[in-house]
């Protein structure tokens, strides 16, 4: 039953944020944001590119985990075990598509 629930809350995301019109140029603001633990992932927007960075606050250091060259990487959230970043990813701003990446943390820090 969790994994049907999951399935439809993970579909009727993935429908609501590739139908949903995205502002055509973005600079310098802070997107969407998940917390686990010390750490933090967020989407920042730098040059109409949205990018994720990690954000330890142990050891305070914010790190790039993502590095689109066109596009944006949005919506971070970590897996339970906080290995793991699951985000939306839109390589072409003039379409209405979209894919969902799994990001392993612990190959990338």
């Amino acid at each position: 039953m969790k994994r049907i629930s999951l399935f439809f809350g993970i579909s009727i995301l993935l429908f609501w944020s590739c139908s949903v019109s995205k502002p055509t140029y973005l600079n310098n603001q802070l997107g969407s944001f998940d917390l686990k633990g010390n750490d933090i992932v967020f989407t920042y927007y730098q040059n109409n590119i949205g990018a994720i960075y990690l954000n330890s606050m142990t050891n305070d250091s914010i790190k790039r985990i993502t590095n689109p060259k066109f596009g944006w990487d949005e919506y971070p959230q970590f897996s339970n075990d906080g290995k793991k970043v699951l985000y939306f990813c839109y390589p072409n701003l003039n379409e209405k598509k979209c894919c969902i990446n799994i990001l392993d943390l612990e190959s990338t820090l």
